[in-house]
Order: structure tokens, then sequence, then C-alpha cells
């Protein structure tokens, strides 16, 4: 069961951002650590949600938020789900943690793939499996979703599939709720370490879904400490 957040704070991007450095920077929290966290927090839903041996597949993007799912793949996988990973970005524009979990990924034998919107054997399965994870951006995304991903969002909303966001359904504004073009309409968003402020809005919860806050090892101090929230730039 997934450890959820108690109290939960509500925090911009620019203050998670300035949460992460310090919990990392300053406190010497692995990031790799709060990664596998992070995407514990997405399998034990997804494990509480499906039947055993489902069908998964999880949209990776190169940032941290796709290391997310990359994460969650090994640790479905080892469930024994069925699970495909997909990348869907370029591989020398991967962060170290999200190539370190794909090292990982590999190592209990599965294996990151490039997603090909061409390909009708993809297109099939996404219409047909049981569950999506999106994990293409999270919090990192500041422009309208375009290209392959406007397309993607698309091709899962027309699926049948449950849908879990990473952080936020890729697409959103996690400070103010805009559907930034199109967005990924999820089934439930497992949010980590705070709320953020887009996902109070009633436009967002209809693409959120319900709305899980993970305690996923930020510690208490790190969240509610005043020269966070009174940094310069902290709030947008």
């Amino acid at each position: 069961m997934m450890k959820l957040a108690d109290p939960v704070y509500i925090r911009t991007m620019a203050q998670m951002k300035e949460i992460d450095r310090t919990a990392i920077e300053d406190y010497g929290i692995d990031s790799l650590w709060l990664m596998e966290n992070a995407a514990s927090a997405v399998t034990e839903l997804a494990a509480e949600k499906l039947k055993p041996g489902a069908g998964i597949l999880i949209f990776c993007g190169s940032g941290n938020n796709g290391g997310d799912g990359v994460a969650a793949a090994r640790q479905l996988m080892e469930r024994g789900f069925s699970v495909k990973c997909f990348l869907c970005g370029r591989r020398e524009k991967m962060t170290r943690d999200t190539s370190a979990n794909e090292e990982r990924l590999k190592a209990c034998g599965g294996e990151l793939l490039s997603y090909d919107p061409e390909d009708r054997e993809t297109a099939e399965m996404i219409l047909s499996c049981d569950c999506i994870i999106d994990a293409l951006f999270g919090v990192g995304l500041k422009r309208p979703l375009e290209g392959v991903y406007a397309d993607l969002a698309e091709r899962i909303g027309n699926s049948r599939a449950l849908v879990i966001a990473c952080d936020l359904p890729s697409g959103l504004n996690g400070d103010t709720g805009e559907v930034m073009g199109t967005a990924v309409r999820a089934d439930y968003t497992v949010t980590f370490s705070c709320l953020k402020p887009g996902l109070l809005g009633e436009t967002a919860q209809s693409f959120a879904g319900q709305i899980f806050t993970a305690d996923i090892g930020v510690p208490e101090k790190v969240l509610k400490i005043e020269d966070i929230l009174k940094k310069e730039g902290a709030y947008l």
C-alpha cells in the first residue's frame, strides 16, 4: 500500500524544484532512492487496481518523470505483470537517473523500447491493454503538447485502459490547471511529495481523476521550510 503524505502541503512547480534540490544537495538524500519511492507509489496503486498478470503500457519521457516510469516498469515486471515500456524522446537527452533505471530494467530482463507512432502493433496495444501509465512530462512541462506527444495523449484518451499519471497528467499545467493544448486524461494521478495547485481546479480534476499525494521520502522539514517558500523565484 502506498505511503500517503500526511500532512499534505500545496507547492508550486518552482517550489517543488527547490524542495527537490534542497533534499538532494543540502540533505544528501539519494535522488535514485526518491525516484524508486515515487515509482513504488505508482506500482502499488496499479497492483491494487489491476488483476494479476494484467497488460500494462508505460510511456516515458527522457526527464526524471520518465525515470519514475522506467522504475515502475521494473517493479511491475517483478510482480508478474505483462509490461511494455516505451521511451517517447531522445536517448541522448535522458537524465542520469533515468538512464540508471534503464540499466536496472535491462538487468531484470526488461527493455526500454523506442516509441514509434507509425507502428500498428503498438497502436493496437494502446487501444486494448489493461493499463497505461503516463510518465511523459509531469511537472517539467512548460509548453503545449505538440507532435507525437499530442497524438499519443489523444490515443491514450481513446483507449479503454485504466490510466495512471505520474505526478501530473502530461499536458496539464501544475500551477494553473490549464490544459496546454491537449493533455492525458487519467483515471488516477499519483502526485509526489506535495499537492500541486493546478490539481485543485475543476478542469484539472476532470483530467487528473482521483488524486493521491504520495510520501516519497522527502523530510517534512524540507517540505515546509520557510526559506524555500520565501526564496526568490519560488513563487510564480
